[in-house]
């Protein structure tokens, strides 16, 4: 993780999530990595992108911490985070966090 805390203070701005998996769960949907380690452990403000065709997952990519796919939209994001917003499996809070990050 030092990588990462270094990258940070450095003041980078974005980070990347890849292709591989992380514990049995796509790095792009690891809640524990993104959500837990990054965002609240280091306290990362800024945002999440995925590798160019990286993400296995829509919604439970977004819960996780993804902020952004790309390309954009992406097969399992745009339509699908909209669906997920309009029948509450997606948190309104949770669209605004990734559209202000």
């Amino acid at each position: 993780m030092w990588p990462f805390a270094d990258a940070l203070h450095a003041g980078a701005v974005n980070i990347m999530c890849s292709y591989q998996k992380l514990n049995n769960s796509y790095a792009c949907a690891n809640s524990k990595s993104l959500n837990g380690l990054l965002k609240t452990e280091l306290g990362f403000q800024g945002f999440v992108v995925s590798d160019w065709y990286a993400l296995q997952t829509g919604v439970a990519a977004a819960e996780a911490g993804l902020d952004m796919v790309m390309p954009f939209g992406g097969i399992n994001f745009g339509a699908n985070i909209t669906a997920a917003i309009k029948n509450g499996t997606l948190s309104e809070s949770r669209l605004t966090d990734m559209a202000t990050r």
